[in-house]
């Protein structure tokens, strides 16, 4: 019978943070809530983590998810999977080697068809993810790297903004999943060039002051939250767990 259901339950946080090289990534996972990483790159050089193997493999990251699913898990708070960039590389891998090809864009029959089972392959890794979560109790992290899109708005000129560095279709399905899609990234002075009239920009620096989380999404990034949570605010993992409730 059909059932009215108050959900009052909080559960811990989905996050998708991403960002450019060296801006802190990976220090926010270790800095994350008893984290531990799933590896599908070797990127954790200086940093005092406890991780699985390196997933080299689908069927390596596979098991690493179902070890953290059927284990004891006392003393974590936090899965951290770094990257989302290596987690797609992987799945293209497997499905060239399913399909006999050598290139995802001519896997399944081309035309798209592999990017869009590879897409499907993303959203049943995260149904996975969910499952350690709810049954865990453990908040999911990922980790991803920045890239640049064009964006063609019927409202207004095209316009470029920052983005996640997979195909679109699993980019699609990673930003409807995530509670929380911040860019992390360095603030930017603009200035215009009296020679030529053309404004340029510039960080301010590259202190931890300067980094930035920016959690609304707009022309200039992809980004949304669900806690109600301010357009920016400092790339600090603190202060970031403490304004979520994790």
């Amino acid at each position: 019978m059909m059932q009215i259901i108050d959900t009052t339950e909080l559960k811990p946080p989905r996050v998708l943070l991403y960002g450019t090289e060296g801006i802190g990534k990976t220090t926010f996972g270790a800095r994350s809530p008893s984290p531990l990483f799933i590896l599908t790159e070797d990127g954790t050089a200086g940093q005092q983590i406890k991780h699985l193997p390196l997933c080299r493999s689908w069927d390596a990251l596979s098991e690493a998810i179902d070890f953290v699913r059927y284990s004891d898990m006392t003393g974590f708070q936090t899965i951290v999977i770094d990257s989302v960039s290596g987690v797609e590389q992987l799945i293209h891998a497997q499905v060239c080697r399913d399909s006999g090809k050598e290139s995802i864009a001519e896997a399944r029959g081309g035309f798209g068809k592999g990017y869009t089972f590879a897409a499907t392959c993303m959203l049943k890794l995260l149904d996975r993810l969910d499952a350690i979560r709810d049954e865990q109790g453990l908040s999911v992290v990922m980790l991803a790297h920045a890239a640049t899109e064009k964006v063609d708005d019927p409202e207004r000129e095209s316009y470029t903004r920052h983005a996640l560095r997979v195909h679109k279709e699993a980019a699609n399905v990673l930003t409807a999943w995530a509670d929380v899609v911040g860019f992390a990234c360095r603030k930017v002075r603009i200035r215009t060039d009296e020679a030529s009239g053309r404004k340029i920009g510039a960080s301010v620096g590259d202190d931890a002051a300067s980094r930035v989380l920016r959690l609304v999404g707009g022309p200039a990034c992809v980004a949304k939250n669900r806690y109600g949570l301010p357009e920016e605010m400092p790339l600090d993992a603190a202060a970031f767990w403490s304004a979520v409730g994790g």
